[in-house]
């Protein structure tokens, strides 16, 4: 039977579900290491326990360790070694793993010894699917267990505390959960790859967020949201229907987060405090500080210390928590993972009040300790954190410090090797040697003749070693030399183990496998073909076949595919290892614009025998990439391409079949004239989603220029100095102040609520308070509760920055610009009047309902339609989420709302009572218009789906 599994390509750069094999063949050597990572003198890598996928850990009282593992298992390491069954696995009924999902971590009640409390977060099959998107996508789950002295979690003590919103996709999961000081439960939860939606700053939402409870599932009495406005969203993840219009969560702490995957407690703080790390997209990876009650962390405008996929616009904005540390990709510094706090004391005092945390790709775990000294205002901005490596090692997933002896050390999951591993700090006691066995073969036809070697083996002290072998699997030692040769004339499997000593009381160990008498099989792919090629959204079914000397034609439960995504110089997950043939999956696109010109798909396809010999080939498949340039009417202009800002021309590549987000914005050039864009040379909306073609294409932005001449200041000093070119005259009303002097003046003005948009200040329109004016010498004002602020300054050039309030815009300022901005030169006396104007959003919003009956008119149990594109008359586009709900932000004014309908479906009314597929509809300043709603009903038509044509 065949199976069908679609997956979404992801758009993060987060890696963490990455499975790691060993490729065999008959004819290849074979390793074995007993491996350390690179860590400072007087401190100790060993590996603790081997275990497939580890996601998360954590420890009882008693000295338990508790190990997640994605597949849904919860496995107890109990007196150095692991309890062969697992205390809980969780059954494909209830879990989905594709791509990033799964088991993400396990914590232990900090009172576990009264009640045995255990906590598991979970990608729950809700709506009977694993779908990466759409009406039966799934949902993360947060749920409290009870683990017995038996090492057994019984399923039926599940008591569930929450449900997350249903996933846009596969990834971005987030998903950490920790106790805090102060007795509640936190967990993070990442945005689901929703962020175009606004999920992450929608308080009413559980997507994006840190998330407060009891441990019970309750509302703690700190958390921000608990007015009449608030309701509980533990069910689904959102208000409950019939909730009030704007309805916040009061399970929620914080918000704005993209990918929070793991945050860590401070155990040195005398209250509760962490450090959050969050996954970034294309440019920064970054740490921040909490709790901080409401607090929005920034995303998706913010990422890191500067605006969103950029480098040089990193002015902090007051709306947002600023991190606390934060580093740049460099091609190397994606995905930022584990984090974990030094407790003081338990390693040398150098490394107290550090933090470290894991860089996923560049494989290494970095200590960070403040120390002052940092410049925000640089390029790039520069922490208050001194940053330093601490340990190389690829793949880390989560850490932490747990017990070790009569103190702690720190403990790490890792997925390249598959295992948890503790480092800890000896000083100057005996380190234990590395052993690495290598052997040329592991199988064969008797008398199967087998050279092994140690050499490569060491010593973290530089001590001599001495080996033992024993190569028949007696436990008996059957050499002494560092690269021995062993003939097995006996057909059978045997373990080979090497132990080094370093004559110090320390000693290694690895061993292999030899399968004497047999073969690897033989592994043939099919589909797809050598040379095969992609375009987005076209599928194709996985098919090989396998023989073996031993057993024959392998059958297809024989067979395992797995998908790897390729992305520069690592590889996301995209098929987790599946078992049989025939799997059918879409094709992707690429993760953002780089990654569509160093992005492909690795295929592999492991064939194993009856007696556990495997052979594994794979197959890379390319995209069909395609060149697109990008000019504007006039050259030089700016425009936003996959959330990047490019200055035309440009060309970039992308792949067919990808549809680019394009956006031609207003703007003003260097010689502050303001062009208004005019049209796109395919026909597009000002944003709108671009079809990549078969084959190279250009596209031009055409503006047209709005040349407004700069205001003169209404009265003129004594002495008017030129101004250079470049620089906008000086606005602003001078007082009556005959002389200059080298004495401080004072410079104000005022921010008002522009309730119709004009531009200026009308009868009736008061002053704004609380909003931050930036001034370009390092000062800051807010203003007052009449919307006033002020500066005193010497003679000089500045340039004043107002930071537009949360849910306003601005309308102009006393320049007659409309750039945030105004500058001054001040010559010796006050200057007044530098205003700004900004005017409250208006919110439009709506839904598009599946008319099922056909009626015109929503009726109960008629759900939403999701991905339908809906457009607004200024140039503004969205698509409806899985709720059929679309959502603009306007300035006051009328606007036509214009609905394409889906494939298949036909208009058969909307809210105003028409069937016209548009609502005019007007907006006054902070109103929020409601229940536009549309309604399609499906008329019939077949899903289209284009095979993959390999080249």
């Amino acid at each position: 039977m065949k199976t069908r599994i679609c997956i979404l390509f992801c758009s993060t750069i987060l890696l963490l579900f990455v499975c790691f094999g060993l490729l065999q063949s008959g004819a290849s050597p074979v390793l074995a290491r007993q491996t350390g990572s690179n860590v400072p003198s007087g401190f100790e890598d060993v590996s603790i326990v081997k275990i497939s996928s580890p996601t998360g850990i954590d420890w009882t009282p008693d000295g338990r360790m508790l190990i997640a593992k994605k597949g849904g298992e919860v496995y107890v390491f109990e007196n150095g070694a692991l309890v062969s069954t697992p205390a809980i696995d969780l059954p494909n009924t209830v879990l989905c793993t594709n791509g990033e999902r799964g088991l993400g971590d396990v914590a232990v009640h900090p009172d576990f010894e009264n009640n045995h409390y255990v906590y598991l977060y979970y990608t729950f099959n809700k709506y009977n699917s694993c779908d990466d998107t759409g009406p039966n996508a799934p949902t993360n789950r947060l749920s409290r267990f009870e683990l017995g002295h038996d090492n057994v979690i019984d399923p039926a003590s599940e008591t569930v505390l929450l449900d997350a919103y249903q996933l846009y996709s596969d990834h971005h999961n987030g998903g950490d959960i920790e106790f805090g000081k102060d007795g509640y439960l936190y967990l993070t939860i990442g945005d689901g790859d929703g962020s175009q939606f606004g999920w992450q700053e929608d308080p009413g939402i559980l997507i994006g967020k840190i998330v407060r409870v009891t441990d019970s599932g309750g509302i703690p009495p700190g958390n921000p949201y608990m007015g009449p406005d608030s309701v509980r969203c533990n069910v689904d993840g959102k208000a409950p229907a019939g909730s009030p219009t704007g309805a916040k969560c009061q399970e929620v702490l914080s918000m704005g987060f993209r990918n929070p995957f793991r945050f860590a407690f401070d155990p040195n703080a005398s209250t509760t405090r962490f450090f959050v790390n969050d996954v970034g997209s294309n440019t920064w990876e970054d740490i921040s500080e909490g709790p901080v009650p409401g607090g929005h962390y920034g995303w998706n405008t913010m990422e890191g210390p500067c605006k969103a996929h950029s480098e040089t616009d990193c002015t902090p904005r007051a709306e947002y928590v600023d991190p606390v540390h934060w580093y740049g990709h460099n091609g190397s510094g994606a995905a930022i993972t584990g984090g974990a706090f030094v407790p003081n004391g338990v390693w040398p005092s150098e490394y107290d009040n550090s933090y470290l945390y894991a860089r996923f790709v560049q494989g290494s775990i970095h200590r960070i300790k403040l120390v002052g000294g940092g410049c925000r205002s640089c390029l790039p901005p520069t922490s208050n954190y001194a940053d330093t490596e601490f340990a190389t090692w690829p793949r880390i997933v989560d850490m932490k410090f747990g017990p070790y002896e009569n103190t702690q050390a720190l403990y790490y999951t890792n997925r390249e090797t598959n295992e948890v591993r503790r480092i800890a700090y000896v000083g100057g006691a005996n380190r234990s040697p590395v052993a690495v066995a290598e052997s040329s073969t592991d199988s064969g036809p008797v008398p199967l003749m087998v050279q092994f070697d140690g050499a490569n083996s060491s010593d973290p002290d530089g001590d001599s070693l001495s080996y033992e072998w024993d190569l028949n699997g007696d436990d008996a030692p059957d050499s002494t030399a560092t690269s021995p040769t062993f003939t097995y004339n006996t057909v059978g499997t045997y373990t080979v183990t090497l132990v080094v000593r370093d004559g110090n009381g320390g000693e290694g160990t690895a061993s292999l496998v030899i399968d004497a008498g047999n073969t690897h099989p033989e592994v043939t792919m099919n589909v797809p073909a050598p040379n095969a090629m992609f375009a987005e959204g076209q599928t194709f079914i996985l098919h090989g076949s396998a023989t073996d000397l031993q057993d024959g034609v392998l059958s297809d439960s024989a067979l395992t595919w797995e998908v790897r995504r390729h992305h520069n110089t690592h590889y996301h997950p995209y098929l987790d290892p599946t078992s049989g043939n025939d799997i059918e999956i879409i094709a992707p696109g690429p993760e953002d614009w780089l990654a569509a010109t160093n992005s492909y798909l690795e295929v592999l396809l492991t064939a194993t025998d009856s007696n556990g010999l495997s052979t594994t080939i794979s197959r890379n498949v390319m995209p069909l990439t395609v060149p697109l340039t990008f000019d504007s009417d006039p050259s030089g202009l700016t425009l936003i391409v996959e959330e990047k800002e490019w200055t035309t021309p440009f060309e970039i590549t992308s792949w067919q079949g990808h549809e680019l987000r394009v956006e031609a914005p207003d703007q003003q050039d260097g010689a502050d004239v303001n062009w208004q864009w005019q049209s796109w040379s395919d026909g597009g909306a000002q944003f709108h989603l671009l079809a990549v073609p078969t084959a190279a294409g250009g596209y031009t932005a055409t503006f047209g220029a709005n040349i407004t001449a700069t205001p003169a200041p209404t009265a003129t000093p004594l002495s008017t100095p030129s101004a250079p070119t470049a620089t906008p005259t000086p606005v602003g009303t001078p007082t009556a102040t005959p002389t200059r002097s080298n004495d401080p003046v004072k410079i104000s003005g005022a921010v008002y609520h522009d309730l119709n948009a004009n531009g200026t200040q009308d009868s009736g329109e008061a002053g704004i308070a609380g909003v931050v004016i930036a001034l370009s010498n390092g000062q800051a004002a807010v203003t007052d509760a009449s919307g006033d602020y002020f500066f005193t300054v010497l003679a000089g050039q500045y340039t004043l920055t107002e930071t537009d309030p949360p849910g306003f815009d601005s309308t102009g300022d006393e320049d007659g610009a409309n750039d945030n901005q105004i500058t001054v030169a001040v010559d010796g006396f006050p200057i007044e009047n530098l205003n700004f104007y900004d005017v409250q959003m208006a919110v439009i919003q709506g839904q598009i309902i599946d008319d099922l009956n056909g009626n015109g008119k929503p009726d109960p149990g008629e759900p939403g339609l999701v991905g339908v594109r809906v457009a607004l008359s200024g140039g503004q586009e969205t698509i409806t989420d899985q709720d059929g709900l679309y959502r603009f932000r306007v300035i006051p004014g009328e606007y036509v709302i214009t609905v394409t309908d889906p494939a298949g479906y036909e208009s058969t009314g909307d809210s105003q009572g028409a069937n016209d597929n548009q609502i005019v509809v007007t907006v006054g300043a902070g109103e929020t218009t409601s229940s536009l709603n549309f309604l399609d009903k499906y008329q019939g038509g077949a899903t289209i789906r284009l095979p993959l044509t390999f080249r």
